[in-house]
């Protein structure tokens, strides 16, 4: 008996939907169908994975981002991790100074918290403050991709505005910290132009640079550049007349974060210059910390094979004391093209899987990046990057379980008679 092609298709999307959820084929009723008939449905989660831990790119940059991360803590596993930031600022507004007998009262710096949450207003320990100097830019950031390990050096006055000393634990939703009049005369003998003109702004003053005191060990903050409570206001008079001045932080400037990570001597370390070809243990730190990809031993197993579904199970190792490091609370897969080139795949244009604090795992569907291996694609590579999908802004890390070869990638697919 010959089932004819419209039964046929709708024989195999019955097939493949009451498969999510069966175990045996014989629960559809597939032995009861004529040889001649039957099409070869398989189910396999020993598709061979090599995972290994790899560093970030040197070039890597955090650049133009929307959050600012401070600080800095020693991680029982991952060492000591260090966390800067640079901001440009601009007149929110046009004002001008033409008046002589103006003079500066004050000029305050508000930084809006992302999180005003005991628990997540900082990373790693609070039982030190955060010390850390702001320095005045001296030369205008450049409109290159910075890479998140850039050395300030050259571009800053080296006498500080300030020195400041930050509880990790914030009592209200923004930091305030008064700046020197000194930086608010400078804004007053500027001209109309160069309030007007963002460009001419920047020569007078390029900009600020965050920097920790490099011997402390507390914990890492952040701060949001696009809310409201993020400026600086220039409190400014005359007699009997009082003025304010606002300066934003907000996309048009240059903000960057500068990460300083010291895996030496680590396993982490060994890890990386292991030349075994897997890792037991996996190592993922956001703030372009350390990543690691994830290659496919096999792939011609999967060629002339049609996908239904592909998924990538990552399970974190107990061990690794998550309940006081929380884990990296969103992952990203990033596929490699024939130069080498990361890029999204489809299932995830631009953020990744979130973390599962019941099964304690990350679970990646990538049925459609699966297919197009075993469609033999010469666009691609049969391996992925797996690292944090807000690694610039994000302070979390995470340790991957791969014992065993415990992450695994589960298929349903079809073989074709």
């Amino acid at each position: 008996m010959k089932i004819n092609k419209k039964l046929s298709i709708i024989f195999s999307l019955i097939v493949i939907i009451a498969f999510q959820s069966c175990n045996s084929l014989d629960e559809v009723g597939y032995s009861l169908l004529p040889e001649d008939d039957k099409i070869n449905i398989e189910y396999s989660d020993s598709t061979i994975l090599n995972v290994k831990n790899v560093f970030s790119p040197d070039s890597l940059g955090s650049y133009r981002v929307s959050q600012a991360l401070l600080g800095a803590y020693v991680d029982p596993i991952f060492g000591k991790t260090s966390a800067e930031f640079v901001t440009e600022f601009r007149p929110s507004y046009v004002v001008s100074f033409d008046d002589d007998l103006l003079q500066v009262d004050s000029f305050k710096l508000f930084l809006a918290y992302t999180d005003t949450t005991t628990e997540g207003s900082f990373y790693g320990s609070y039982t030190n403050e955060i010390e850390f100097s702001i320095y005045e830019l001296t030369q205008v950031l450049d409109t290159i991709l910075y890479p998140s390990g850039f050395d300030m050096t050259g571009l800053y006055d080296e006498n500080p505005l300030l020195d400041y000393s930050l509880n990790l634990v914030p009592d209200t939703s923004f930091l305030e910290i008064m700046l020197p009049n000194s930086l608010g005369e400078k804004i007053l003998d500027l001209d109309s132009l160069e309030m007007i003109s963002f460009t001419e702004f920047k020569k007078k003053l390029p900009g600020l640079y965050f920097k920790i005191n490099s011997d402390i060990d507390a914990g890492i903050t952040r701060f949001d550049f696009s809310l409201f409570d993020t400026r600086m206001v220039l409190y400014y008079s005359k007699p009997d007349s009082n003025f304010q001045a606002a300066f934003s932080m907000d996309q048009y400037c240059v903000n960057m974060n500068l990460f300083s990570h010291e895996y030496e001597g680590s396993e982490i370390e060994q890890n990386v210059l292991s030349s075994s070809d897997e890792n037991q243990e996996i190592y993922m730190q956001s703030m372009n910390g350390v990543r690691a990809i994830i290659e496919i031993v096999n792939p011609s197993i999967l060629y002339q094979k049609t996908i239904n579904l592909a998924e990538l199970v990552v399970p974190i190792l107990q061990e690794s004391d998550y309940i006081n490091y929380p884990p990296v609370n969103d992952l990203i897969l990033l596929s490699v093209d024939m130069d080498g080139n990361l890029r999204y795949i489809s299932e995830y244009p631009s953020f990744g899987e979130f973390f599962n604090e019941e099964t304690l795992e990350y679970k990646f569907n990538i049925t459609r990046y699966i297919q197009t291996i075993a469609n033999q694609a010469d666009s691609i590579q049969p391996k992925l990057y797996i690292t944090s999908t807000y690694s610039r802004v994000d302070y979390s890390r995470v340790v991957l379980d791969n014992r065993d070869n415990a992450i695994k990638l589960k298929l349903n697919y079809i073989n074709e008679k």
